[in-house]
């Protein structure tokens, strides 16, 4: 148990530094899938299509767009499982 306290002590700073660098890259690359949208984005009649909601609109984003956006998804997934597994492993040793 105490092998695992340590571990947990361990852990802790290098997933917290971890995640928030994952999700310093994720809002990096959501900027960058904005920056990479198509002509007609913002053609659409039925709905008002801002900068930040365009990430979200289908065929709003160019191919390179899409890269980012899946990019970005995938580091803020990384940073959130760091945080909550850190988390869950401190819970285990607490109990």
């Amino acid at each position: 148990m105490q092998v695992l306290s340590f571990l947990t002590l361990i852990i802790f700073p290098f997933s917290l530094v971890l995640g928030f660098v994952c999700f310093i890259k994720a809002i990096y690359f959501f900027v960058k899938a904005v920056q990479n949208t198509t002509s007609t984005a913002f053609d659409n009649l039925h709905t008002k299509i801002t900068p930040v909601n365009v990430i979200w609109y289908p065929n709003c984003l160019n191919e390179t767009g899409k890269v980012y956006r899946l990019k970005s998804f995938k580091f803020i997934a990384l940073s959130f499982l760091l945080w909550v597994g850190t988390i869950a492993l401190a819970q285990v040793v607490s109990a």
